[in-house]
């Protein structure tokens, strides 16, 4: 198994939605509640550190490029978000009041915090040459 690690933006994921497969067989379901999604969005909006993402290459699938091996949860919140399925709570940093905001009202109203937004740097490691028995020992950890 080799992995390599990246520096990626939050708009390069966005970009890269319909190339990821989220769900591949050894995933579990969406279990995050609203509740941890805003939490995540309010840290990336806050400039915090969040974990790193976990895809593996996946060269021979006719559809996807890669598969979530871990961070699905926090990838699907972020791509929710974009897609205007949730908005945050009542916060308030850098002068923005977050109650309500969505990812629409943040790119009309604030082009500065949205652009930081999809500026953010993620780190993104890619899996190649992995059998599925390592890629299931690696998410187990």
């Amino acid at each position: 198994m080799k992995i390599k690690v990246e520096t990626w933006t939050l708009n390069d994921l966005v970009n890269a939605q319909g190339k990821i497969n989220p769900k591949p067989q050894y995933q579990r379901t969406s279990v995050w509640q609203p509740p941890k999604k805003k939490l995540l969005i309010d840290s990336i909006l806050r400039g915090y550190d969040i974990p790193k993402f976990y895809l593996r290459k996946t060269p021979n699938d006719l559809i996807f490029n890669y598969e979530v091996t871990d961070g699905q949860q926090r990838m699907r919140a972020i791509w929710e978000f974009i897609e205007g399925k949730f908005t945050l709570d009542e916060a308030t940093f850098d002068n923005i009041n977050t109650k309500n905001l969505s990812y629409n009202k943040l790119s009309k109203n604030n082009i500065l915090k949205h652009t930081q937004f999809l500026n953010y740097p993620i780190t993104v490691a890619i899996i190649t040459e992995a059998s599925q028995e390592e890629i299931r020992t690696l998410f187990a950890r």
